[in-house]
């Protein structure tokens, strides 16, 4: 309650995987509605509304002049920080050949009927981030061939195989620690490579980290405040980083947590996440690609080498069903 999340589908009934939250009020804010009659540049700004009122939320503080008032949002979908992965669908014509399209080439050349798998997303032409790489088709008469060679036309990006050293723990994050009585603070920690060392900064004056180290899940470091330091470990889990604080004196201790606010963060850090391989025919000279699915595809051999690393798609079943235009 209280949270209002985006998503995108390319047809009514989906496929529906990926969401960002946009809005969130801490159970004060519902009933929310999309408002078309003010949309803006065809649709890629949009109005929604909803509900501020305490009557769901256990807290018996309510905020003065809000109580049940209608709150009004602008949303621009071409707002980077609302880029999702799309769906890349394989598309069956004849003699088992196999084609890639997203939903544009889907559309215009009606192939919503011929369409045999929704294996991963990647994102689409137009929507890069940082550190994205681009995967282009071209086919010959056998097949379509996926590269990372400029041939053909580009098709989507993607992530590369293996991804700056301390990736998991790059970007801006906000951290917040407490003692659970006096002490409550907020900063932003911004963790960075250089040199292939991890160096972290604190832009708020009065901050500085010394002995920043990372393994596999965990981060320690110092943080120096004014005239006291403060050791600060913690593990990542989830999006987020949490573990307890200790000051240098250790008359203080007390927990600490922050979630990362770098847009590009959730999905290069998403557990759907996964390599691309292609898949050769032991009877044939057939091939496509697909992430590993184990020993599903018997006939066939995978790669030992991905391609990228794209997004699984978690829906098993899938239904498409184009919308219909009616006059």
């Amino acid at each position: 309650m209280g949270e209002i999340w985006y998503a995108e589908g390319d047809t009514p009934t989906g496929p529906w995987v990926f969401a960002k939250k946009v809005v969130s009020h801490n159970q004060y804010f519902y009933n929310p509605v999309h408002h078309p009659y003010f949309d803006q540049k065809e649709g890629k700004t949009i109005y929604f509304e909803g509900t501020y009122t305490n009557i769901f939320n256990a807290n018996p503080v309510i905020k003065p002049r809000y109580e049940y008032n209608q709150l009004m949002y602008r949303l621009s979908l071409e707002d980077p920080r609302l880029f999702l992965p799309v769906p890349v669908y394989q598309i069956k014509s004849g003699y088992n050949k196999i084609r890639y399209q997203l939903k544009e080439s889907v559309d215009s050349n009606n192939s919503w009927q011929n369409i045999s798998a929704v294996d991963f997303f990647a994102f689409p032409p137009g929507r890069a981030y940082e550190n994205l790489i681009p995967i282009y088709l071209s086919s010959n008469e056998l097949n379509s061939i996926l590269s990372t060679t400029p041939k053909g036309e580009l098709l989507f990006y993607a992530l590369p195989i293996e991804g700056p050293k301390h990736e998991k723990f790059l970007g801006t994050w906000v951290c917040k620690m407490t003692d659970g009585v006096f002490i409550n603070r907020e900063f932003k920690l911004k963790l960075q490579n250089k040199d292939k060392q991890l160096l972290a900064t604190i832009g708020d004056a009065g901050y500085s980290v010394l002995n920043v180290m990372a393994s596999e899940n965990s981060l320690d470091f110092n943080v120096n405040y004014v005239d006291k330091s403060y050791y600060f470990q913690g593990e990542v889990n989830s999006g987020k980083i949490k573990g307890s604080w200790t000051s240098s004196d250790s008359t203080s201790t007390g927990s600490w947590e922050s979630e990362n606010i770098d847009y590009l963060w959730q999905p290069v850090h998403s557990p759907l996440l996964v390599p691309l391989y292609v898949y050769t025919s032991k009877n044939s000279s057939d091939w496509f690609y697909s992430i590993d699915h184990g020993s599903e595809f018997k006939s066939y051999i995978r790669s030992d080498v991905a391609i990228c690393r794209v997004w699984k798609n978690p829906v098993t079943n899938i239904k498409i069903e184009p919308a219909i235009n009616v006059d």
